[in-house]
């Protein structure tokens, strides 16, 4: 499954699918002038937003394997941080320095 968003300067695509009733789960934004494309769901940003304790590893990969409850929670979240100005701003500013240090690829997927 994928649910999509809008930003002001990005795109934003949540990808999860079910295997064995656990999720595949990952968040991929993409700069809307550049077309420039990465996966977030590692960036410092998101852990904090879904409160991550960064020593579990099964959060150090850029699609994480969780539970149904996981993903119905990470995903209201994410959803609701894009739905306030205020933390699109701060998440959006996050990602364009993320994006200058140039590991974002040349392609939208």
């Amino acid at each position: 499954m994928q649910l999509s968003f809008s930003g002001n300067n990005y795109f934003y695509k949540v990808f999860y699918y079910e295997i064995k009733s656990l999720y595949h789960f990952s968040i991929v934004a993409v700069h809307r002038e550049t077309k420039r494309t990465s996966f977030i769901t590692t960036t410092n940003f998101i852990l904090d937003l879904c409160d991550i304790n960064t020593e579990v590893k099964r959060f150090w990969e850029s699609e994480w394997l969780i539970s149904k409850e996981e993903r119905i929670l990470f995903t209201r979240r994410f959803e609701d941080c894009i739905k306030q100005q205020h933390s699109l701003i701060m998440l959006e500013k996050f990602l364009d320095e993320d994006r200058l240090e140039g590991e974002w690829e040349n392609f939208k997927q």
